[in-house]
This record gives C-alpha cells, sequence and structure tokens, in this order.
C-alpha cells in the first residue's frame, strides 16, 4: 500500500468522510512540488469537516492538512468599506500577499485587524496544542483567499508517529476553524446589534 492510500485511509477513519486521491488540478500549490494529492469531493461531506478539505505531501515529505477556504479580502472589504472599497481591493495583486500587506492593511485597517485576529487565533491553538496551524493565502489580482493549513514536516512523518500527528493536527485544525467560526458569528451579533 502506498503512503498517500495509507495516509488517505487514516484521514477517513479520522473524519468519517470520503478523500479520493488525485492530482491537485487547479489548486493553489506549485504542482512540480506534490509528492501526492487526496481530497474530500462529497459537498455534504465537505459541510461536515470544513476543517480538512485536502491533503498532501510534497516531495520533501513535509504533510499539509487544508481547510476549506475561512475568508477572502473582496468579502471582507466588501462588507467593512462597500463596493467602492472592494472595487479599490481589486486594484491590487494579491499573488504575493506579503508584498502588499502593509499597503492593503493601511488601506483597510478594518480587515487587516481582522486577518491579524485570525492568525492569532490560529497561532494559540497551535501554540497549546503544539502542532503546526497557520494561516494560509493564496491569491491572484484583484483578491486572496485565506485557509487554515496544518503542516507535519517530514523529521516528525517517520514510522509509527506520522498517524498521531496527523490525528494531533486535525484536532487542532478542528479547534482552530470553530474559533474563527465563533469570532465571526461574534462580529456578526456586534454588527447586528451596533448598526452604523
Amino acid at each position: 500500500m502506498s503512503e498517500a492510500e495509507e495516509v488517505r485511509q487514516w484521514v477517513s477513519k479520522l473524519t468519517r468522510a470520503n478523500f479520493q486521491i488525485t492530482d491537485p488540478g487547479r489548486y493553489p500549490i506549485p504542482s512540480e512540488k506534490v509528492k501526492w494529492f487526496f481530497w474530500c469531493p462529497e459537498i455534504t461531506e465537505m459541510r461536515e469537516i470544513p476543517y480538512l478539505n485536502v491533503v498532501w505531501a510534497d516531495k520533501s515529505g513535509n504533510i499539509y492538512l487544508d481547510s476549506m477556504p475561512i475568508g477572502n479580502t473582496t468579502d471582507w472589504v466588501e462588507g467593512a468599506y462597500g463596493e467602492e472599497g472592494a472595487r479599490r481591493s481589486m486594484d491590487m495583486d494579491f499573488t504575493d500577499l506579503s508584498k502588499v500587506r502593509n499597503e492593503f492593511e493601511g488601506t483597510f485597517p478594518l480587515v487587516g485587524k481582522r486577518i491579524t485576529e485570525y492568525e492569532k487565533i490560529a497561532n494559540d491553538v497551535s501554540t497549546r496544542r503544539n502542532a503546526l496551524i497557520e494561516i494560509f493565502y493564496h491569491g491572484r489580482k484583484g483578491r486572496a483567499t485565506l485557509r487554515l493549513r496544518g503542516r507535519i514536516p517530514s523529521e516528525d512523518s517517520s514510522t509509527g508517529r506520522v498517524w498521531d500527528r496527523i490525528e494531533a493536527t486535525v484536532k487542532a485544525l478542528k479547534e482552530a476553524f470553530d474559533k474563527l467560526q465563533t469570532n465571526e458569528a461574534e462580529r456578526a451579533r456586534q454588527i447586528h446589534s451596533n448598526p452604523a
């Protein structure tokens, strides 16, 4: 049995969802770096486990676990600054968010604060659970989409430990995703109780 199939079976068991091995297609990772890739294609199952949608390994042996999208700059800017703000943000090139982040956050500080809150939640869960969880950005001209990403370094994925690390990372992703949803529910409650 291949490594990909073993990991797929373990992740399917942990989540009670059917994952399928495939190629990354248009998924936002460099296909030349991918050793194997699988995802949960069934929409009803995806809704049950939004904290884990894609699992893949790079050619160095690192394993990545990615959530469904947790938000994007266009929607957040439009919600905070209206259609005109969204149009302005769509002029920015988010291919490398680190290059435009200061400008973006200076122009749209409410959205910058939101991204920082997301990063803090991911970092707090990562630290407490001793798992590598972060916010993963993929962008293009006009928009950056954010996901949670768990990473299991190749040095942690030796025989016997990889299953424990995968399980710990899946649990950490679920906790972080749940905390982000709670944060969003509180944000929506505040907006509705204090309309502008």
